[in-house]
């Protein structure tokens, strides 16, 4: 191989590939990137192996898989399938598709409230405007109207997050009685003493606080009990328990606030305690002390309006709607 150096710039070439490869050089030569290729060494001399007869074998091929019954067979992701297109999507579609919640799981919520005498009238009275009504509803109607005042007076709480505004919510309806709610405890415990309503509403759903006071991802408390767990503490196997309820949560009966006919706020408190924020209709009412409501000859308006004066019949007027 000859090497030469440029008379004008100075720059070293190959002789056998052409000129000047420099290009600002007025001795450049643009032939040489296609110009004559370096020679080809000379072949290599057979191998003492295959000089006395000995053909060396190739290496097996690998060997080709066939798709599993049990899987479905891959799909190459072409122009039109998203860049994120995985594994996973053949397993479960519902994985690759961002943002799609879990689905809240439907369970019966069961709740006991006791009334006191000195402030409630009795069941038959009760419960003759239709249901469990509150003294002082919120405005609005629906349930979309409820959140929306709910929501509000959240916002309104001390603290710097949702979480900590949520909590001094909380602690704002356990103080004393509500006149726009009616305070129920998920368990019989928990419940004051006095007339006793039990309470059962089917298909109820349980769901977080969004970081946005949205409604949040599912939180499916089904029921009050504790979570046990193990875990290794020097060495040691250690048995633990924990509240599965571990966050204030918001109750519904469907998977969105419009669909629901419910709205109620979920304590993470000492006690298990559910606070509905409307009215609730007599078919939720499972039993009071015990008996169904059909049993308790349950006054109509009219009988209520005939009743002698006293301060159960006031207090009952007072709980129908009107308007």
């Amino acid at each position: 191989m000859s090497w030469k150096n440029c008379g004008k710039c100075g720059r070293s070439y190959n002789v056998e590939r052409g000129g000047c490869t420099n290009t600002a050089c007025e001795s450049y030569d643009p032939g040489t990137a296609t110009g004559p290729q370096l020679k080809q060494s000379p072949p290599t001399k057979q191998s003492h192996l295959e000089s006395v007869g000995v053909t060396k074998k190739k290496p097996p091929a690998p060997p080709t898989f066939s798709a599993s019954p049990l899987m479905p067979p891959l799909v190459s992701a072409g122009p039109s399938a998203p860049p994120d297109v995985n594994i996973l999507t053949l397993i479960n579609p519902q994985s690759g598709v961002k943002g799609t919640p879990l689905a809240a799981e439907p369970f019966t919520l069961v709740c006991y409230r006791g009334e006191k005498s000195e402030w409630w009238p009795p069941p038959r009275m009760r419960l003759a405007p239709g249901g469990m009504n509150v003294f002082e509803p919120w405005p609005g109607k629906t349930i979309t109207d409820f959140w929306k005042k709910l929501v509000e007076a959240v916002k309104s709480q001390p603290g710097f997050n949702v979480k900590q505004k949520v909590a001094a919510y909380a602690q704002y309806l356990r103080a004393e009685g509500r006149p726009f709610a009616l305070a129920t405890a998920r368990t019989a415990s928990g419940a004051f003493e006095g007339y006793s309503y039990v309470i059962e509403i089917p298909n109820a759903r349980t769901f977080r606080w969004g970081n946005d006071y949205t409604l949040g991802p599912p939180a499916n408390f089904k029921d009050t009990k504790k979570t046990t767990y193990q875990r290794m503490v020097n060495q040691n196997l250690e048995t633990f328990t924990k509240d599965t309820i571990d966050a204030d949560y918001i109750v519904l009966n469907a998977d969105t606030i419009a669909e629901s006919k419910i709205l109620g706020f979920g304590h993470l408190t000492g006690t298990y305690e559910v606070t509905f924020l409307h009215d609730l209709p007599k078919s939720f009412v499972k039993t009071v002390n015990g008996v169904t409501p059909k049993s308790l000859n349950i006054y109509t308006e009219e009988e209520v309006k005939a009743l002698d004066e006293s301060k159960e019949k006031q207090t009952t007027l007072k709980l129908f709607r009107r308007g």
